[in-house]
């Protein structure tokens, strides 16, 4: 090869007239030899340690993937134990309904006395499992009949509508509404009452037949600014009055 051809034509060229060389020339040759393993161990070294660095780095991610995955799957599996809980809570409230109700209905068989149902709010599923449904309200409802026999010796006496009438001017009196409205509702009462800025405007409770009740919201018998909606009662007092 061309480098064992130089390196013949070095020595020959470093040889005496004898054909000798020196052998300071082999042992600077054995020293560069030693330092180039040196070198290229210490390399291999380092690579070893690079490899060890990455393997060690590897590891770590895979724990860390595997602590994510655990984490991922003790959530879900308290989701489902929550959802569970849902499950069966639902079906213990829909068995306490059904026997309240059951309940319920035997003893007003058994009494004879109609009682009047409150809501049931707990959802029912009556369908199938995908669609829940609420329980309507079931109130019994009353029978009522109003006579219409005019040629009777005995008259019935109308049902009066209350109405609340306000942003009156100050200075109108309950004879001035009355004289206003009677035109239109013959059965007309009004009453003063206390409004809340007196000097500002007047409020008036207005009475007409229940007849009446629906020209009386018409915009056009009022006059311009004047604020009309239905009175309203105190409980006790409303219960009272619609009776």
């Amino acid at each position: 090869m061309k480098e064992d051809a130089a390196f013949f034509d070095a020595v020959e060229n470093s040889s005496d007239e004898n054909n000798k060389l020196d052998a300071g020339i082999f042992n600077y040759i054995i020293k560069q030899k030693d330092v180039i393993i040196f070198e290229l161990r210490e390399q291999i070294r380092i690579l070893n340690n690079h490899i060890e660095v990455l393997s060690n780095s590897v590891q770590n991610v895979n724990r860390n993937v595997d602590s994510m995955e655990q984490s991922q799957q003790q959530k879900l599996n308290k989701t489902k134990s929550v959802e569970g809980d849902k499950k069966c809570t639902i079906n213990n409230s829909k068995q306490k309904a059904t026997v309240v109700s059951e309940i319920s209905e035997n003893t007003n068989t058994a009494s004879g006395v109609s009682h009047t149902k409150t809501e049931d709010t707990t959802p029912t599923n009556t369908k199938n499992e995908g669609q829940w449904e609420r329980v309507k309200n079931r109130r019994a409802r009353r029978n009522v009949v109003i006579g219409n026999n005019k040629s009777s010796d005995i008259k019935g006496v109308p049902k009066y509508v209350d109405l609340h009438v306000c942003r009156v001017n100050p200075e109108t009196s309950a004879d001035d509404l009355t004289q206003r409205l009677k035109h239109k509702f013959p059965e007309v009462k009004c009453q003063p009452l206390t409004s809340k800025q007196p000097n500002l405007y007047a409020s008036f409770k207005v009475s007409v037949f229940g007849k009446n009740f629906k020209e009386s919201m018409s915009p056009e018998v009022w006059p311009d600014g004047v604020v009309i909606s239905r009175f309203l009662y105190p409980r006790t007092k409303r219960t009272q009055q619609e009776t």
